[in-house]
């Protein structure tokens, strides 16, 4: 897998150290890497998933990195081969582009293929049904309880399957939340647990949901199948696909029910998903695009 790690500096649009001096500066850029080199070291593609969204860090290949985790089924030994930065070579401490070499041993997932979404789970009703009430659980529990649920009881077997999952809340027909994750770094129940409760609580764009409001809302699932890299938006399927958008560190996700909802042209889709990730127009040039299809269901599609 190939990869740079942090670029920092106004010409990549981040720098959160920029007005530290020099050395601390370095210091702080290196501490930065490390702390993801740890995450790998680890076998945690959660922890470092979490890491790259907390931080911002710019780590083009991130997404690479966390699949190659994925990969495997144990690590046998983890060496930090080498590290460096651009500035070393060039002097340009305001502009610097970190590279590690890191080498990983040990056994690749042979049992399984790493299929993630609904074309491969094929989730049944009772599937379905199971993940709804799961969701609404979750917020209830969260609510009521200051804490994340802990789902102890039966999960079914496609359940347990990685898999990418959004969780979006309504009243009213009214969008009140939505948060879910792309990659498929967790069990399909878990993601649904965590992005249920982050929807409700955590979507930045809403005040945190009340009891009155918990007794309002309508809960609705997307699981989403593999990123697919598109060349053009000519590959784009209007109503079928969602888009999810890339430039350095920033990137933004519409599902596919967007378009439709909102009557969307394809170039129109294109632009909300780039507003909604923080790329100017001007930008658009070097944009990365990825296609997915979604599973979508919702509470009061099935006779309980």
């Amino acid at each position: 897998i190939s990869s740079d790690f942090t670029h920092h500096g106004p010409r990549f649009g981040y720098a959160p150290y920029y007005n530290l001096k020099q050395d601390k500066r370095m210091e702080s850029i290196k501490a930065l890497d490390m702390k993801a080199i740890e995450y790998i070291f680890a076998y945690n593609p959660e922890g470092f998933y979490n890491y790259c969204q907390s931080t911002g860090i710019t780590i083009c290949g991130h997404n690479a990195i966390l699949f190659g985790l994925l990969l495997f089924s144990k690590i046998y030994t983890k060496e930090l081969a080498g590290y460096a930065t651009s500035a070393q070579i060039t002097a340009d401490y305001d502009n610097t582009v970190s590279y590690a070499a890191i080498v990983l041993t040990g056994e690749i997932q042979k049992t399984k293929t790493a299929h993630f979404g609904d074309s491969f789970l094929n989730l049944s009703n009772d599937d379905k049904k199971f993940l709804l009430t799961l969701a609404r659980q979750s917020i209830e529990t969260m609510l009521n309880k200051k804490t994340l649920l802990q789902y102890n009881g039966a999960v079914p077997a496609k359940c347990k399957q990685n898999a990418g999952a959004f969780v979006t809340l309504t009243i009213n027909g009214n969008l009140r939340g939505c948060i879910g994750y792309i990659e498929p770094i967790k069990p399909l129940y878990q993601t649904i647990i965590e992005c249920a409760a982050n929807a409700a609580f955590e979507d930045p764009r809403f005040e945190p949901l009340t009891k009155d409001e918990f007794k309002k809302i309508h809960i609705e699932i997307s699981v989403l199948s593999p990123l697919k890299k598109l060349q053009s938006l000519d590959e784009l399927t209007l109503g079928k696909d969602g888009l999810m958008v890339v430039k350095g560190n920033r990137r933004g996700v519409l599902l596919p029910q967007v378009a439709t909802q909102f009557g969307f042209s394809k170039d129109e889709f294109f632009h909300h998903t780039c507003q909604k990730a923080g790329i100017y127009p001007f930008e658009y040039k070097d944009v990365s695009m990825y296609s997915f299809t979604a599973t979508i269901f919702e509470e009061g599609s099935f006779n309980h």
